[in-house]
């Protein structure tokens, strides 16, 4: 049983969209939405207070959960380098920052990539 099989009620349709990113063009990072997919969120949120007075900060890490089959490619290199998230509820985008690939653990095959991700700004639509 896989994670989309064991929490079937999690899985969110139509928030996580994978979009194509082209780093450094004459107009900035620019992003070409791909497709939504299956995707389980889980969120973790980090506060960096009393470091000094201007050093207060927050961190949001996300962990989604995708559907192999749903994706361009499963080679973990391009995924981090060529791709990002949007969730469409916010318009928010959000780099990749680590990729995982999740297989079971009895017989080895691949149930689930997961991403760990964090917002981003700096991007224009396509």
């Amino acid at each position: 049983m896989d994670v989309f099989e064991a929490f079937p009620n999690a899985i969110t349709s139509c928030t996580w969209q994978l979009c194509e990113l082209q780093r450094g063009t004459e107009i900035g990072n620019v992003v070409k939405p791909i497709d939504f997919c299956d995707v389980i969120v889980d969120e973790e949120n980090t506060a960096y207070t009393e470091q000094s007075p201007s050093a207060d900060g927050f961190a949001t890490n996300t962990l989604l959960y995708v559907r192999p089959e749903q994706l361009p490619t499963l080679n973990i290199n391009e995924l981090l380098a060529s791709y990002c998230w949007q969730n469409a509820d916010y318009g928010q985008y959000y780099a990749i920052e680590n990729v995982g690939l999740g297989k079971n653990q009895d017989n080895g095959v691949l149930e689930h990539v997961e991403f760990t991700v964090r917002p981003m700004d700096g991007l224009n639509g396509n």
